[in-house]
């Protein structure tokens, strides 16, 4: 038996599961007998999914009382941990972590992306996002890179990135007009999906950033997505919530849309000669007005009409 509640789902790896819960600790059972193979139990709460590679099961390990997030790395044969890694006490909002090559990468509470060797947890490399990423959300490997979406904060929405896998280098990123509660990335073809905070399934081109299609299932947010052959399934939220199923659509059209984060020097330059013809215009009609009234209004001299008598020298 599972000892509280779980929100890591379960992790399949050969011949054995994984499933992490929120008193901080990780099991692997037996898959055709269910039978418990170990327990490793860490200070803190486990929220997102975990990952196995290489002989390890690596979990995101939530320390409230510590206030500090933890990259855990446990031996799948012993159940005991390989190597621990963590930036500090900064908090405990954190992604879960993905596995590229031989490294694993994850964000934590400063906002930090960083790479981890997978063999002794040997920090490679770090990368800054704009906003915090959900305990439950994890990155996706594609080509070697790293996607990963973060909810931002009150300042701004969520947006979606890609990230060079070997060196952390930002290759493009695409800021949303919606926030990202439980939506994790996934690459399909060419193009990475993401489902948003308000009901929407959007997709970015992995190779150029920008958004191609974006599909609204009404109030609740989007999550994981799983994909098939034929068919996206993506779970949803709120009072309407359950599974949304996507196929493709031959008669769909594509957009080609930039982040709004992007500099566009076309546009830019275009608005600058609107708004200086706008000034221009402006200037010319108060002068023509200006020069108008003054005509009108004719010499300033003797502006006191001349009326009345005139007043002449004093008789002796």
């Amino acid at each position: 038996p599972i000892e509280t509640d779980s929100r890591t789902g379960v992790t399949l790896e050969d011949d054995r599961v994984f499933v992490g819960d929120r008193s901080g600790r990780v099991y692997a059972f037996d898959l055709a007998t269910g039978r418990e193979l170990w327990e490793h139990r860490d200070s803190g709460d486990i929220d997102a999914p975990l990952v196995v590679a290489d002989g390890l099961a690596l979990a995101m390990v939530a320390d409230r009382s510590e206030t500090e997030t933890r990259l855990v790395a446990i031996d799948v044969e012993t159940g005991r941990p390989r190597w621990t890694a963590s930036p500090g006490r900064l908090g405990v909002v954190g992604s879960g972590p993905t596995v590229i090559g031989d490294r694993v990468l994850a964000v934590f509470p400063d906002r930090m992306v960083r790479a981890y060797d997978l063999a002794d947890g040997q920090l490679l490399w770090t990368s800054p996002l704009r906003g915090f990423v959900p305990a439950v959300s994890s990155g996706a490997a594609v080509d070697g890179d790293l996607l990963i979406a973060d909810l931002a904060d009150s300042a701004a929405p969520g947006a979606l990135y890609r990230l060079d896998g070997g060196t952390g280098d930002r290759l493009w990123d695409f800021q949303f007009d919606s926030i990202v509660l439980r939506g994790s990335p996934v690459g399909v073809g060419d193009a990475a999906l993401l489902g948003l905070g308000e009901g929407e399934l959007a997709a970015v081109d992995l190779a150029s950033g920008r958004l191609i299609w974006r599909h609204a299932t009404g109030d609740g947010e989007l999550g994981g997505i799983a994909v098939g052959p034929d068919t996206l399934v993506v779970k949803k939220g709120g009072r309407q919530g359950g599974l949304v199923a996507f196929a493709h659509d031959p008669d769909g059209e594509l957009v080609s849309e930039v982040s709004p984060t992007e500099l566009d020097l076309t546009e830019m330059l275009m608005n600058l000669g609107l708004g200086l013809l706008v000034v221009l215009v402006g200037a010319y009609v108060l002068f023509r007005l200006g020069v108008g009234t003054l005509l009108r209004r004719g010499p300033a001299a003797d502006r006191s009409g001349g009326g009345g008598d005139e007043v002449g020298p004093e008789p002796a």
